[in-house]
């Protein structure tokens, strides 16, 4: 479970949604959060059923942000 005050950053990933698909058809695929704690790196789907994506939710509600390198 992450901890928000141990988020380092926090990343969204991207994938093809059909093989072979060009950069401007991909879409977001979860979160890459690095933790301060352990510089492990997690991945975080996007679902608010989720109790690691609530608590990054809450991390960005503090003020944080998600960087956004959307390839589209």
């Amino acid at each position: 479970m992450i901890n928000k005050n141990n988020i380092n950053t926090a990343e969204y990933l991207y994938l093809a949604d059909q093989p072979g698909d060009s950069p401007s058809s991909y879409s977001k695929s979860g979160i890459k959060v690095t933790i301060t704690t352990d510089s492990k790196i997690r991945n975080v789907p996007i679902s608010t059923e989720n109790t690691d994506y609530n608590t990054l939710m809450e991390w960005v509600a503090d003020g944080n942000t998600i960087t956004d390198n959307d390839p589209n």
